[in-house]
């Protein structure tokens, strides 16, 4: 019984493996049919170099972000400054009536 067993499962195996022979996917590589491309589809290499670009241009909006974020607080920082030093008036002074 063991025996047959195993040759049906090798019976299977072989079976499956040379049914996945002929299997293949049309939008795996870079060639698309046209009735696909005309709905829209785009082959792997399109999206691979589309998402590079979304990638590479989020990093530099969120760095430039970053960059005028950090002047605008330091530009704040200096009035304040200016403010308490140079003309001794505290924004966070809770004795004015503001």
């Amino acid at each position: 019984m063991r025996i047959n067993i195993s040759k049906f499962a090798l019976l299977g195996l072989l079976f499956v493996c040379a049914s996945c022979e002929t299997f293949s996917w049309t939008g795996r590589g870079s060639n698309v049919d046209p009735e696909a491309a005309a709905r829209g589809v785009k082959d792997v290499v399109t999206l691979k170099r589309d998402y590079d670009s979304q990638r590479y241009w989020a990093f530099w909006r969120k760095n430039w972000d970053g960059v005028w974020e950090t002047i605008g607080r330091d530009l704040h920082e200096f009035h304040r400054s200016f403010d308490r030093h140079a003309l001794n008036y505290d924004w966070d002074d809770p004795t004015l009536g503001y």
